[in-house]
């Protein structure tokens, strides 16, 4: 039987970024450690990919301070360029492939439908929320402030379902990744 985004249900009990799946039986279900209850198993899966794509995006405001000392940019549009360039390069370096095979929100055998031309807009979505998250993050060095932006949005794209939506869009099929 296969399960939409409208199963999942907050557990306002459970550890805040965990989500209670109800019903729902995870398709890679083998791989989970024998003793670790399911819920805490996908928790743990978010928070790695989260750190990997705040990594990622430390990775990229690295590289765009280094270009900035250069040309001096604002703050703003560096954080602009970091998020637009995140995105963008995911897709050509295969991030978002793997994301389809192996995220939590997609857990699909499904390639990724490319879609070049959303890329683009997506790619100019994301470096816009990059850019408005800057007035946050102004105390700490561009790398610094581009990761914990980069693990925000990731837990908070899982916590309210966004990265499901992208699955099913994207993903051939997948974002139905949660079967029982």
């Amino acid at each position: 039987m296969h399960y939409t985004i409208e199963d999942l249900k907050w557990d306002s009990t459970a550890v805040p970024i965990i989500l209670n799946f109800n019903r729902i039986a995870h398709e890679n279900e083998k791989r989970r450690p024998k003793g670790v209850p399911f819920q805490i198993f996908v928790g743990l899966k978010v928070l790695l990919e989260a750190l990997l794509v705040g990594s990622y995006s430390a990775i990229m405001g690295f590289l765009v301070s280094g270009v900035t000392i250069v040309y001096q940019l604002p703050r703003m549009f560096q954080y602009f360029l970091v998020g637009f360039l995140k995105h963008f390069f995911a897709y050509w370096l295969g991030v978002h492939t793997l994301y389809c095979q192996f995220g939590v929100a997609c857990d699909s055998k499904n390639v990724l439908i490319a879609r070049k031309r959303g890329l683009v807009i997506d790619s100019l979505f994301e470096g816009f929320f990059f850019g408005l998250m800057s007035f946050l993050f102004m105390p700490f060095s561009l790398t610094t402030g581009c990761a914990m932006i980069g693990i925000l949005f990731h837990l908070s794209f899982e916590i309210f379902g966004l990265h499901k939506k992208w699955c099913l869009a994207n993903c051939g099929g997948g974002g139905g990744g949660h079967h029982q």
